[in-house]
């Protein structure tokens, strides 16, 4: 999932979805294209698609990333739906209350919870909503940034991570560590000194690596990899007190063998 997709991208996703989506919802595609922000509004959807929601959805979560009514947009039963349920939603917002607190955060997270028995769909939506705004979030003053990067970590990561959307999460908690934490996370990307996608082809090389000496051992194995996240490396220094040198599990390789003989 790129990082604020780049004009082109989002130009040429607005093309491919003229010609693909149904026509009820083309008042709305170009709405979104003469809109400012319309940009921010096409990635989100582009997000949604690649999460595989399906294109009524896309199309509420563009309709009120813009704040369009579904008069306004000409909007199909199924968006109108979407929108009502987006809306309720808006009331649980925390992210203009400069008083968040945990007890607070935590009940919001329960109503949004509760949410998802309606339609789990605008859960998704206002993920996928939220990370967009932490995309652009250089664009808010100095106050909302910290206001909205504390509510995306109490509110909205979590929910991420509840709903199994892990590279939402990840996003979502390293872009609010960049506001909320200017200087560790400067520090820890400094040190590491290595883009993620850098640690990520390192780790697929050594599965490669691994993979190819195992056959020739005849040994089947499953073998995964991961790599920790800024916020994940920053949370467990602050948590364990320890400093970057001395976390041993920043990449991991993890091997399934069927015998415990093929451990040794």
């Amino acid at each position: 999932m790129p990082r604020k997709m780049d004009a082109a991208y989002l130009n040429q996703w607005f093309e491919n979805s003229l010609n693909t989506w149904s026509i009820n919802h083309h008042p709305l595609l170009k709405m979104c294209k003469a809109d400012p922000k319309g940009e921010q509004a096409f990635e989100v959807a582009s997000l949604l698609s690649q999460l595989k929601l399906d294109i009524d959805a896309q199309a509420s979560a563009m309709a009120h990333y813009l704040n369009f009514t579904a008069a306004q947009v000409q909007a199909t039963p199924e968006v109108s739906y979407l929108l009502e349920r987006l809306i309720l939603l808006d009331s649980l917002s925390l992210l203009s209350d400069t008083s968040l607190s945990n007890e607070r955060a935590q009940e919001t997270l329960r109503k949004m919870l509760l949410a998802m028995a309606q339609d789990i769909r605008a859960i998704v939506i206002i993920l996928a909503e939220q990370v967009v705004i932490m995309r652009h979030l250089k664009d808010q003053t100095l106050t909302q940034q910290g206001i909205i990067a504390r509510a995306t970590l109490t509110i909205h990561a979590p929910l991420a991570n509840r709903l199994g959307l892990a590279r939402i999460k990840w996003e979502l908690e390293d872009l609010s560590l960049a506001y909320a934490e200017p200087q560790a996370y400067r520090s820890i990307a400094t040190a590491l000194d290595e883009k993620r996608i850098d640690r990520e082809e390192y780790i697929a090389h050594v599965i490669e690596d691994m993979q190819r000496l195992l056959q020739e051992h005849n040994i089947t194995a499953d073998i995964s990899g991961r790599v920790k996240h800024l916020y994940s490396i920053w949370h467990k220094m602050e948590s364990k007190g320890r400093s970057l040198d001395q976390l041993f599990d920043v990449r991991a390789i993890r091997v399934k063998v069927a015998n415990l003989s093929d451990c040794y």
